[in-house]
């Protein structure tokens, strides 16, 4: 049903934006009139998804021979507990917050073993080559990112999915990752 945001009437789009699908979030507008669920921008993170990437780090660590480490555990909790898309810096940064005795180092040591266990993902780069990442939630999505008001946006097309899959196949590749990164300018803030 179309709806209209800052005068402008807007269709329903085609694309499922992951994160308006979040239910009971607190909704705040963006500058463009958009309705952006507030501190959900990369999804839903259900119990199944955390036992997978607990288990997934209990096999890495296990595989490559690692001990068990308090430290890394409250920061792996830290990044369960994230609900937007992060960069190392920010993580730094709330980790310290709740931790000021973990220091820098250990943060990214624990970041990029996280990205090795395939528990993170890396989610984009944004326009001013920041690198943001996400928990692995095993769907897969691309992301627009609006240079107005840098919001994110995840977006699920599982048409185009399937086409990347065949041209990936029909060239001899197997196992294609994809990351598709969308940065636009938003007409509606125009409009406003």
């Amino acid at each position: 049903m179309p709806r209209k945001i800052a005068g402008k009437i807007v269709k329903k789009a085609s694309v499922r934006l992951l994160d308006q699908s979040v239910r009971g979030a607190e909704l705040a507008l963006l500058p463009c009139g958009r309705e952006s669920v507030s501190e959900l921008t990369c999804g839903d993170t259900n119990d199944l998804v955390l036992q997978k990437n607990r288990e997934r780090l209990e096999r890495y660590t296990a595989e490559n021979k690692l001990n068990a480490s308090e430290t890394r555990d409250k920061i792996l909790e830290i990044v369960f507990k994230q609900k937007k898309h992060f960069s190392i810096q920010g993580m730094v940064g709330t980790v310290r917050e709740e931790f000021p005795e973990i220091g820098f180092a250990t943060i990214y040591r624990s970041v990029a073993l996280f990205l090795e266990a395939e528990i993170l993902t890396e989610a984009f780069t944004n326009s001013k080559g920041i690198t943001f990442y996400e928990m692995n939630r095993e769907v897969e999505h691309d992301h627009v990112q609006c240079l107005d008001c840098h919001k994110i946006f995840e977006y699920r097309l599982p048409k185009v999915d399937l086409q990347v899959r065949r041209t990936v196949a029909n060239l001899s590749f197997r196992a294609p990752v994809t990351r598709n990164v969308v940065y636009a300018h938003c007409d509606l803030i125009k409009n406003k």
